[in-house]
Formats: structure tokens, sequence, C-alpha cells
């Protein structure tokens, strides 16, 4: 689901399903998102009921709002865990690929391998900066592209869209100073590509 309609005609996004909720429930509240995330990748997403609160949140989100995600990558990572620290930039001949460019903003990304698979890893992955597609164009870099994000390279043998999911939240309420935690299970086609490659792994 898109977070933010991409063109007028778009209302199955996360704006309009919030806007909906909102004017169901009689709440005055406007859509202030925190940050996005991709079409196609699953799991949490910040939103503020006010501008102030948003505003407090975005203007520096990497460290206000720890993000983990779970990604399924092609192939074996040699290393358990490791750091990602190369800049990104838009790719010249595209509005919507990105690639890792001298040029590019400055952009890094922490990775821990939790399961080897059968020549795949479940790879827990946390943003140090928010560019547009990091996880996927970070991953693709080092050679280990996710499963299913065919614009980096990505098989779709077992998943149709990047196996990727925002899995869990941590942020310092910024009204009342709580520290809030939430997290997301993986749906069924994340899982269900999990267990297509342990099935591999036993034969």
């Amino acid at each position: 689901m898109l977070v933010h309609p991409a063109k007028y005609s778009d209302t199955e996004t996360l704006a309009n399903a919030v806007m909906y909720y909102y004017q169901q429930n009689d709440m005055p509240y406007g859509f202030h998102p925190i940050h996005r995330i991709d079409r196609n990748t699953s799991g949490l997403v910040l939103v503020a009921k006010l501008p102030y609160i948003q505003h407090l949140l975005v203007k520096d989100d990497v460290k206000n709002v720890s993000r983990l995600y779970w990604g399924i990558a092609e192939g074996v990572l040699k290393c358990g865990s490791g750091v990602i620290d190369a800049p990104i930039r838009r790719h010249p001949d595209s509005i919507i690929e990105r690639i890792v460019s001298p040029e590019g903003q400055p952009a890094v990304t922490s990775y821990r391998v939790l399961e080897s698979l059968c020549n795949a890893s479940l790879v827990e992955l946390e943003l140090k900066t928010g560019r547009t597609h990091q996880i996927r164009v970070h991953l693709a870099y080092i050679g280990h592209p996710l499963l299913g994000d065919d614009l980096y390279g990505g098989s779709t043998e077992l998943i149709s869209r990047q196996a990727l999911h925002a899995v869990r939240l941590t942020f310092k309420h910024p009204a009342t100073g709580e520290i809030v935690d939430v997290s997301s299970l993986p749906p069924e086609d994340f899982k269900k590509t999990i267990a297509s490659l342990i099935l591999r792994n036993n034969f």
C-alpha cells in the first residue's frame, strides 16, 4: 500500500485509510506521517495525529525513531553482522531507481543475519539514515538483493514483491517522554517464503 497517493486516481493508500478512519470516528485530525515505506514493503508506519508532534519527530526522524526491518536477501551473507555505508542518488536514467554513487547523499544501514537459509538469508536491518529505497539499494550493492525485488535484481520465484517488512518501531513520545515500542509480525507471503526456503534446506 502506498503511503501517499502517487496520482489523483490513487485511493488505496495509507493516507486515504487513515483519513477515512478519522471521519468515521469524528476525529478532527489530518494525516501527518513521520516516515514512509516503499510500495509493497509491509509493516509499520508511524503517523502523528497533530502537526506539531509530526514536526518534533520529523525534524530528525532517524535519531528520534528507531526503525527495524526484516528482509530475505539472496545468498548467504559472509559476515553475520555489519554496516553498509554507501551514498545513494537517483539513477540518471530513471525517476524511480536509485544507485550507490560517490555523488549521492550519505546512507548507512546496519544489518544482522538472523538465519541462513537455502541460498538466502533472513536479515534484520536498521536504518541509520532515511534514503529512498535505502535497504533495497544497499543489499543489491553488496550482491544480496532482496528476494522479489526485480527492480534491483532480486528473483521473483518465491515472492512477487520485495521481501521486506518493517517489523519494529521504537521512539520517545515527544509530549509525554514515554518510550513507545511497537512490533508487527510479517504477513503470510513473507512467512511462506521463509517456510519454502527451510524446506529446501532439508533436501
